[in-house]
């Protein structure tokens, strides 16, 4: 007759805990002050939807700190926050705008064929993500190609 293996207590792996998600939600708080408007609630929701993008154990002791920044560029991705001086949309991705003969270029950091992390270069906080990420994963460079 075999015992049955104790239960375990831990959540299950990749689950993160009320702890983790608060240390997420004060870190976008002291990063983010145009997120205070912003529900811990909401928060959560995009901890919840964005998590298992980021692995913890490849960004180690920048794990929350990551994670507050990818939850930041993706509410101000979403037009969350303070919106004094415009949008995202509204700013960042209209690259300029001509009246005479009336001519509109758009910013087109956005390629999916030219950078998969484009995207992060629209916001500052994508652009800390980017650099954190960048700090922690090393790129393999095949055929002495660089």
């Amino acid at each position: 007759m075999t015992m049955a293996a104790p239960a375990r207590t831990r959540s299950a792996p990749g689950k993160l805990s009320k702890e983790d998600v608060q240390k997420i939600v004060s870190t976008v708080r002291v990063l983010a002050s145009e997120f205070k408007a912003v529900k811990s609630g909401m928060i959560e929701q995009y901890i919840e939807i964005f998590y298992p993008l980021i692995g913890r154990k490849v960004f180690g002791d920048k794990y929350f700190l990551a994670m507050a920044y990818l939850i930041c560029h993706k509410m101000k991705m979403a037009g969350l926050g303070d919106n004094e001086y415009g949008t995202i949309a509204e700013s960042m991705r209209l690259a300029s705008v001509s009246e005479g003969d009336s001519s509109v270029s758009f910013n087109s950091t956005q390629s999916p064929t030219k950078d998969a992390d484009a995207e992060y270069l629209l916001t500052s906080y994508g652009v800390q993500f980017n650099d954190i990420k960048r700090r922690v994963i090393i790129p393999i460079h095949c055929g002495g190609m660089a």
